[in-house]
């Protein structure tokens, strides 16, 4: 199996992004949870913005973490 590249060794901003591009996200390597991210705009950076914000999303939320009923 091939070592895949981690999120974590990156910011946005060093990646060189343009407009139109799309992403593959994997979440979580061993159930697979893959997320397409296309970029659609990008606005002139602005402090007062603490957080990402989602424009649109498709279907329900996986579950992370199950629990069984009996607890």
């Amino acid at each position: 199996m091939r070592e895949l590249e981690s999120s974590e060794d990156y910011l946005i901003g060093e990646l060189c992004l343009q407009t139109g591009v799309n992403i593959t996200f994997i979440y979580d390597f061993s159930d697979s949870w893959k997320f397409n991210i296309i970029l659609e705009k990008i606005n002139p950076m602005d402090i007062a913005l603490a957080e990402p914000k989602i424009l649109d999303s498709h279907g329900e939320a996986p579950v992370q973490y199950y629990q069984d009923e009996e607890e």
